[in-house]
């Protein structure tokens, strides 16, 4: 997590997702390392990481996606936005700094030159 941390938090069209404030005594067990794609089609972000056999997830998705609440009207434009800006970075026990060295900086390129 340090090593995404480091590496990504000053990109400018990525914003790393924090789970504790700094000021917190508390430390995140980071099991998801999330970060939002700013300015790009988050879609294409990960099709593109796909290809260098990178394999993000989505794990926030807006209730409205699901039908049974397809009907209602939006009342949360932030959970539509963040719906659709997230991706989970590849994030487990087996996962070394130099993969997730590797990890952050094709995205970074990506982000860059896409």
């Amino acid at each position: 997590a340090d090593e995404y941390y480091n590496s990504l938090s000053e990109c400018k069209n990525i914003n790393v997702i924090r789970h504790c404030n700094k000021d917190q005594t508390a430390t995140s067990s980071r099991h998801l390392f999330q970060v939002q794609i700013l300015n790009h089609d988050r879609d294409k972000v990960m099709q593109l990481l796909n290809e260098k056999k990178i394999f993000p997830g989505v794990h926030y998705k807006n209730n409205k996606s699901y039908s049974p609440y397809s009907q209602y009207p939006s009342q949360c434009d932030n959970a539509e936005i963040y719906s659709d800006t997230l991706i989970s970075l590849p994030m487990h026990v087996e996962l070394g700094i130099d993969d997730a060295r590797y990890v952050a900086n094709t995205l970074r390129s990506i982000i860059r030159y896409d």
